[in-house]
């Protein structure tokens, strides 16, 4: 599977004056910097993250000064991209990274996304082992030390099929992710309720899945708005009442241009998207970089 850059994201939809986020379970919107009526500006290459070829599936702790992300060197030829989950920090929201320090369930395999809720305290990540072809998703549970010394494979996860980019928001941290079956489905955007440390059965998000590639999709604390990837660029969704289908466009920056690559993270003030975009050749990723567009005052 070809995951995502492998596989992200949250903003603010352009005219609407909101911030998104993800479904209405309690999120605290921040008062904005920037006017959140008007599209994003030009991208920016993010700075810092120690130097790594391939970078993305960036997610923030509240606050925006830390960070979760999937870094990795570029492979030598023939061989995969084996991306590991790093924990990085900044001195404001405008600074560059600080060396990032890899996260203690990291290991030899692959594990290409993550998401950290809010308050710092779960993690959901993907992994796809050396001796398999698919990826699965896991969660930890941060330590007295905020450390996350040990994973556990979620019981959602469905054996043979690739599932990753997951994002977690608000209390009651309810899950967004990407699904694919290989041959029979392409990567469709699924959400599953948490309660008590457990996920309900997984569910797609009503009215956004094609065709195409939707890798995951975040929804407003109003439940009326969304962003997601569709086909490696951006669209924004709105419909009329929670429950109701999407009605999806595109996501275009101050220029009128649709923007392009995989959403990773909008701050919570709704100023700041951040996003990867990726390169690939015979199927192979090559290059992946993150970047940040910010609105005007």
């Amino acid at each position: 599977m070809r995951q995502r850059l492998a596989f992200v994201l949250v903003a603010v939809l352009p005219g609407c004056g909101s911030v998104v986020g993800r479904p209405s379970d309690g999120s605290t919107e921040v008062a904005p910097r920037c006017d959140p009526s008007k599209p994003f500006g030009s991208a920016t290459p993010l700075g810092g993250l120690g130097g790594f070829e391939l970078q993305q599936s960036l997610s923030f702790v509240a606050g925006e000064l830390t960070a979760y992300v999937a870094l990795a060197h570029l492979p030598a030829a023939g061989q995969r991209s084996d991306f590991d989950i790093y924990k990085a920090t900044r001195a404001s929201d405008v600074a560059e990274f600080a060396t990032p320090t890899k996260v203690g369930i990291s290991t030899t395999d692959n594990e290409p996304s993550v998401g950290i809720s809010e308050d710092g305290e779960v993690m959901v990540f993907a992994r796809e082992p050396a001796a398999a072809s698919t990826t699965d998703l896991y969660e930890a549970d941060a330590a007295a030390d905020g450390s996350f010394p040990s994973a556990t494979r979620l019981a959602i996860s469905m054996p043979g099929v690739d599932e990753g980019v997951p994002h977690l928001w608000g209390e009651a941290k309810t899950l967004y992710f990407s699904r694919y079956v290989d041959g029979v489905k392409f990567n469709d955007a699924f959400y599953a309720v948490r309660s008590g440390g457990v996920y309900s059965t997984a569910a797609e998000v009503p009215g956004v899945n094609t065709t195409a590639y939707e890798n995951a999709a975040v929804v407003s604390a109003s439940g009326l708005q969304l962003i997601l990837n569709r086909a490696d660029v951006m669209y924004v969704g709105t419909r009329t009442s929670t429950g109701g289908d999407f009605a999806v466009t595109e996501l275009r920056d101050d220029a009128g241009t649709q923007i392009a690559g995989s959403v990773d993270w909008v701050s919570a003030d709704g100023c700041r998207l951040y996003y990867s975009k990726a390169t690939y050749s015979n199927n192979a990723l090559v290059s992946s970089r993150l970047y940040v567009r910010s609105r005007p005052l």
